[in-house]
Formats: C-alpha cells, structure tokens, sequence
C-alpha cells in the first residue's frame, strides 16, 4: 500500500496536557512516533495526516526525526474526528488506489500489528470499510462490534484467511451489547463511502462512530480484522498501559 493517512487533529484534552495530542509522550517518544513505525514496517511510502492549525509544532518534530516516509500534511482546524477523517480520505484518493489505510493518532500497538492488518484485510474483496478489532477493552465508551461467525455462530476461525466471510461484521453499538471486540482504530476505507458524505454532513453527524453505523446501516459492507492488543490513548493511565503494552 504506497499511501495512507493518520487522523491527528485531536488535542486530547483529557490527558491534562498543552501539547497537542500526537506529541503525547509514550515510552519516551511521541504518539505520532509509533504510528510512523508502523507505517514505515508496512511498506507505506506517502503519509497524509491532519493537524490542527494550533499543532504546527506536529509537522515540525516529524520533520526534525528525518524519516524516509514522504509526508503530505494537512492543517485544518476541523470540527469533529467525522471531518478529520473524510478530509484525509478525500486527500489519499488522488492517488488512484482500490482502498486506503488511515488510523488514529492515539492507537498504540507492536510495529508489526499495521503490517498484519494490511495483510489481512487483503482477504476480503467485498469490503467497503475494514476495522481493526482489539480485545483489550478499557474505553469509556468503546465501539463494539459483533461479527458474522463461522455460519452465522458468531465464533471465529482462527485466521482471516480459513473464512473471510466469517468476519463481516454485523453490527456497531457504544452501549446496546457486550462483545468480545471493539474497534482499535485502523482502518482500510473504499472511497466509494465518500458517497454518503453529504447526507451524513446534513443530518449533523460530528462523530466517526455515527458516520460507521450510517454506512453499516444502508447497506455498506464491513469487516473486521482481530489484532494484537491495542491502547487507545485518551487519558493518563491509558498512557501507562501503553508503556506497558510496548515492553519487549
């Protein structure tokens, strides 16, 4: 996958902190580091990303650490992570391909999880968005998702590739049932989504998660791809379990 994009428009107001949240400090380096990695592991040439107009200090570290990732940034103060992520989407698609990966500032996991991701969600060529799924759920408000199953049991096999079909996911909720996964913040996205923007912009959506299930809900087909444990960085001791989660 030569482009890809990282939504970092945040300021992660509940970490207490004045620095804009891709420079929250992990293990000694920023947030924005271990996506970078990731990327760079995969194979991933370009990078678009979004800051921020408060956030230039972003493009400048990145731009200090010298990596052979060639970065397209864009600085936009935006109004919710739903705009974020639509701006980025739009910005990748010039570059022509079938589907792009986009994922969260704030979602720290091992080098090779973005790598593994790809790969897998690869196996289904039906997808018009594929998430990455974690089962370390410590989120206030995480989004759960329940998946196909082999014939529809709702268990899994244990590769992506034995049942492809298996992992179609079914269903989204933030409180409506329990699961054994929710959604990590990796995405591999069709711009053929890009069709509903402005009816979901109409109806007032702010947030990613109400875009999914509109998209869910008429008709657009969603996988899943378990990985690897993954933080979501959104408050102090989510940072500790970050640090945690990367010791060799």
């Amino acid at each position: 996958m030569k482009a890809a994009g990282i939504i970092a428009a945040g300021w992660g107001e509940r970490l207490n902190q004045k620095i804009p949240k891709a420079l929250t400090p992990v293990g000694g380096r920023a947030l924005i580091d271990y996506i970078l990695d990731g990327f760079q592991a995969a194979g991933v040439e370009e990078v678009s990303c979004i800051v921020n107009e408060a956030a230039r200090s972003v493009v400048d570290y990145v731009e200090r650490s010298a990596r052979p990732l060639k970065m397209d940034w864009i600085v936009q103060t935006t109004p919710s992570s739903l705009h974020s992520f639509l701006i980025v989407l739009e910005r990748l698609c010039r570059w022509g391909q079938p589907n792009y990966l986009l994922s969260a500032v704030d979602s720290v996991s091992a080098r090779a999880v973005c790598a593994r991701f790809i790969d897998d969600a690869a196996q289904f060529s039906q997808a018009d968005l594929v998430l990455g799924l974690t089962d370390l759920i410590d989120d206030e408000k995480p989004l759960r998702v329940a998946v196909r199953g082999h014939e529809n049991t709702g268990l899994l096999p244990e590769r992506v590739k034995d049942n492809p079909e298996a992992f179609e996911i079914i269903a989204m909720t933030t409180g409506g049932f329990d699961s054994e996964f929710v959604t990590s913040g990796f995405y591999q996205a069709r711009p053929s989504i890009l069709r509903e923007k402005n009816k979901a912009l109409s109806l007032g959506f702010t947030a990613l998660r109400q875009y999914l299930g509109y998209l869910l809900k008429y008709g657009y087909r969603f996988y899943g791809v378990p990985l690897p444990p993954t933080v979501d960085v959104d408050r102090p001791q989510d940072i500790r379990a970050a640090e945690q989660l990367l010791k060799p």
